[in-house]
C-alpha cells in the first residue's frame, strides 16, 4: 500500500510532492530492507523503474534520492537491481541516467559486497563510444577504477 502511494506521488506533475514521495520511497526502502527483506522483494518490479528513470531527472536532489535507494534496494534484491541497471539505466534515452547508471556501479563496487562487475563490462565499454561526452567521461573514469 504504501509502495503504491509513493510510486503514484512519484509520477505526479506536482514536483514538490513528486520529491517528497521519492524521499518517502527512499527511506521506506532502507526501513523495510532492515526489517522485513520477504516484503519488498515483490515490489521490486514496480518500483525499480521509477527508480531508474529518476536517476536520469534532472535535480540533483531527485538523483541523488534515487541512487541511494537503489544502492539499498541492491543490498536484498542484487539481481533483480542488477538486470534493472544494465536495462533501463545503461539503454537509457537520457543521458544523465546512463551516467548515474555508471556512478551505480562504481559505489556498489566501492561498497565490497562482493560484488561482481564483469557482467557489466559491455555496458561500459559501450558507454566509451556514447553520444554523450559526460557519460564517455564518466565511463573512462569508472573503468580505471574498476580496473585498477
Amino acid at each position: 500500500m504504501l509502495f503504491e502511494a509513493c510510486r503514484i506521488g512519484i509520477s505526479s506533475s506536482n514536483n514538490t510532492l513528486s520529491l517528497h514521495a521519492l524521499s518517502c520511497l527512499g527511506h521506506l526502502i532502507k526501513r523495510v530492507t532492515l526489517q522485513d527483506q520477504a516484503r519488498i522483494k515483490p515490489q521490486v518490479h514496480h518500483i525499480l523503474p521509477l527508480l531508474i528513470e529518476k536517476l536520469g531527472d534532472q535535480k540533483d536532489r531527485n538523483r541523488s534520492i534515487a541512487l541511494t535507494a537503489l544502492l539499498d534496494l541492491w543490498k536484498t534484491t542484487p539481481n533483480e537491481v542488477e538486470r534493472g541497471i544494465k536495462e533501463m539505466g545503461f539503454s537509457s534515452k537520457n543521458p544523465k541516467a546512463r551516467q548515474e547508471s555508471l556512478n551505480w556501479l562504481l559505489q556498489v563496487h566501492s561498497a565490497g559486497q562482493g560484488f561482481s562487475f564483469r557482467s557489466f563490462t559491455p555496458f561500459m565499454i559501450k558507454a566509451l563510444e556514447d553520444a554523450s561526452e559526460p557519460v564517455r567521461e564518466a565511463s573512462k573514469e569508472v573503468v580505471v577504477e574498476l580496473f585498477k
